[in-house]
C-alpha cells in the first residue's frame, strides 16, 4: 500500500520554494520485514524566489533527518546531485545518496519525534541557499517493523520471559515400551545401523555367521543335460570368448552389382573427406567456390576475389576479410566488441560477425551545442542501428534552411571527421542516434578498456548528444555510463562522440 504525508516547512529565510511530496510504499504481508528495502521515496518541485519553476538544471540536495526538534540533532545525513525534470519536479530515495553521516537503517523510529530538513544548492553544487525543515507527522511503518523491539523468531528459547515448563517433562513409564526390545536401544546402535551397507565395513562382528569358505562345495563330475549336450554351446572354449570382443568372420564380398558401383572405390581417406562437405549447393552456382591458384616465382594469386601472396610468411590474404594459415586453413575474418578496427573501436556486430559499427577511439569535444544557432525543426527522429547517418545529413541540411551561423556543433563535428588507420583514411563518420549511444552504454566496460589500449580516451559519466531530435527546441542525450537518457535544449553542451558502419 502507498502512504503520502504532507510535510509542514518550517519557515526560513530562503530564495527558493519547494513543494514536496514524501511517500513511503509497504508491503501488506507481516513475513516481508526482512527484506523491507532501508530507502524513502521523496519527490519535490523547485521554484525560484519568483515563484518560477526550475526546469532542467542540475541541483545539489542535503537531506538531514532530525531528531526530537526542528532544530535536533541529526541522526541521518546524505546527499544527492541530479537534474530537475522539464516541470521543475525532482525525484530521489532517501538512503539511496551519498552518506555523509548516520546509518538510516538503524534509527529508532519509536523515540521520536523525528523532523526532515532539506537544502538546496540550485546550482549543481554543495552551496545551499535554501532550506526546509518538515515534521514527519506519521512513523515510517515499514521502517520501523523491520526494527521491530520483540520479533520472535520461532525459537522457544528467544521468548522474552518464557515459561518454565521442566514440571512437565517426566521419564518414559509406559509399561508396553519398558518390556519391549527398543528399550535397550543405544546410540551406537544407531550409528552401526547407518554403517550396514551390505559388506563387513569393519564395525560389524560377523564372526557368529557362517562364512562361505567352510560350506561343502558340490560339483557335478560333467554335464548331464541332454539338450546341452546336443547345443553348439557345447563347444564353446575360453579362447571362444576372447576372441568375440574382436573377431569378424571372414567373408568375401560377392555381390556383382556391388563390384561394378562406384562405392567398390571409396577409401578410408574419402570418407574423412565427408564430414567436411556441404550436403547441398547454397548459393546456385556449381563453379563459383573453386580457386584457380597460379604462381609466379613466389607468388600465388587465387583467381576469385583477387588477392595474392607468398610463400615467406606464415598467415595469407586471399581477398577481402579472407585469410589462408600455413598449414592451408581458409578462414572468414569475424569481428567482436572492443576490436580495434575500421579506424576505431567495435561497438556491435551483427549476425554474421563481419559488420556493425565503430565509435572514434575518443571525444570530439567535451561540450558543443546541438545546433547551428537556430532552433527549428529537423524531421530528424530516426532511431536504431545506422539510423544516424540519414539524421546527421538531415540535421546539417535542414540548418542550412533553419538559420547557420556558422560555427560547430555536434553533427557537421562528426561528419568532417577524418581518422588514417594505417594507408586507409575513413571520413564517413556521424552523430550517433538514440539506440546506437545505447549500444555503447551496454559495452561501456569493454569499450573505455580498449580505448585506454589504443591510446584514445574513456567515455565519461556525462551527456553525450544524439542525433535523434525531440522537439523544435530540444533534442536526445545519454549518460554513457549510468544509461540516463533525457531530452535537453538544443543550445546546451553536450560531449560528442563519432560513429560510422562497416
Amino acid at each position: 500500500m502507498k502512504q503520502v504525508y504532507a510535510l509542514k516547512t518550517h519557515p526560513f529565510n530562503h530564495r527558493l520554494y519547494i513543494l514536496i511530496t514524501l511517500a513511503f510504499f509497504l508491503m501488506s504481508s507481516p513475513f516481508v520485514f526482512a527484506q523491507v528495502p532501508l530507502k524513502i521515496n521523496y519527490q519535490a518541485i523547485l521554484r525560484n524566489s519568483n515563484n518560477q519553476l526550475i526546469p532542467d538544471t542540475r541541483v545539489g540536495i542535503r537531506i538531514s533527518i532530525l531528531q526530537g526538534s526542528v532544530d535536533g540533532t541529526p541522526v541521518f545525513v546524505e546527499t544527492h546531485n541530479l537534474f530537475t525534470n522539464e516541470n521543475g519536479l525532482v525525484t530521489l530515495e532517501i538512503g539511496g545518496g551519498d552518506v555523509v553521516s548516520g546509518d538510516l537503517g538503524s534509527i529508532d523510529w519509536m523515540n521520536g519525534p523525528f523532523f526532515l530538513k532539506t537544502e538546496v544548492d540550485p546550482g549543481g553544487g554543495t552551496d545551499y541557499t535554501m532550506q526546509g525543515v518538515s515534521q514527519l507527522l506519521s512513523v515510517p511503518y515499514a521502517l520501523f517493523s523491520a526494527k521491530a523491539a520483540n520479533a520472535f523468531s520461532g525459537d522457544y528459547n528467544d521468548l522474552v520471559n518464557a515459561p518454565d515448563l521442566s514440571g512437565f517433562l517426566t521419564e518414559e513409564t509406559d509399561p508396553l515400551f519398558s518390556n519391549s526390545a527398543a528399550v535397550n536401544i543405544t546410540g551406537e546402535d544407531i550409528t552401526k545401523l547407518n554403517n550396514l551397507s551390505g559388506v563387513n565395513t569393519g564395525d560389524q562382528d560377523l564372526s557368529g555367521y557362517v562364512q562361505i569358505s567352510t560350506l561343502p562345495m558340490v560339483v557335478p563330475d560333467n554335464e548331464k543335460d541332454p539338450l546341452f549336450d546336443v547345443s553348439i554351446a557345447k563347444g564353446i572354449t575360453a579362447e571362444d570368448t576372447v576372441r568375440w570382443n574382436q573377431k569378424l568372420d571372414s567373408y568375401t564380398e560377392t555381390d556383382p552389382f556391388f563390384s561394378t558401383s562406384v562405392a567398390r572405390g571409396i577409401t578410408e581417406q574419402d570418407t574423412a573427406y565427408w564430414n567436411h562437405k556441404l550436403d547441398a549447393e547454397v548459393d546456385g552456382s556449381v563453379t563459383n567456390e573453386i580457386q584457380t591458384i597460379s604462381r609466379h616465382g613466389l607468388t600465388v594469386t587465387l583467381s576469385k576475389d583477387g588477392g595474392s601472396f607468398t610463400d615467406s610468411v606464415n598467415v595469407y590474404k586471399a581477398g577481402k576479410d579472407i585469410e589462408i594459415s600455413a598449414d592451408n586453413t581458409i578462414s572468414v575474418r569475424s569481428y567482436k566488441v572492443g576490436d580495434i578496427a575500421f579506424g576505431g573501436i567495435v561497438i556491435w556486430v551483427d549476425g554474421s560477425g563481419r559488420h556493425g559499427l565503430v565509435c572514434s577511439k575518443e571525444d570530439l569535444s567535451t561540450g558543443i551545442r546541438w545546433y547551428a544557432g537556430t532552433n527549428g525543426r529537423t524531421r530528424a527522429v530516426g532511431d536504431g542501428p545506422y539510423a544516424g547517418f540519414m539524421n546527421t545529413s538531415i540535421i546539417i541540411s535542414s540548418q542550412v534552411a533553419i538559420g547557420d551561423d556558422g560555427g560547430d556543433y555536434a553533427a557537421y563535428l562528426c561528419s568532417k571527421l577524418v581518422v588514417k588507420d594505417g594507408d586507409k583514411s575513413y571520413g564517413d563518420w556521424y552523430l550517433p542516434s538514440k539506440e546506437e549511444l545505447m549500444l555503447i552504454y551496454r559495452n561501456i566496460a569493454t569499450i573505455n578498456a580498449a580505448a585506454t589500449a589504443a591510446k584514445g580516451t574513456v567515455c565519461e559519466s556525462e551527456y553525450y548528444w544524439s542525433s535523434t531530435e525531440y522537439s523544435k527546441e530540444q533534442a536526445w542525450k545519454m549518460n554513457l555510463t549510468t544509461g540516463q537518457v533525457a531530452h535537453y535544449y538544443k543550445s546546451y553542451a553536450a560531449r560528442v562522440r563519432a560513429i560510422r558502419s562497416f
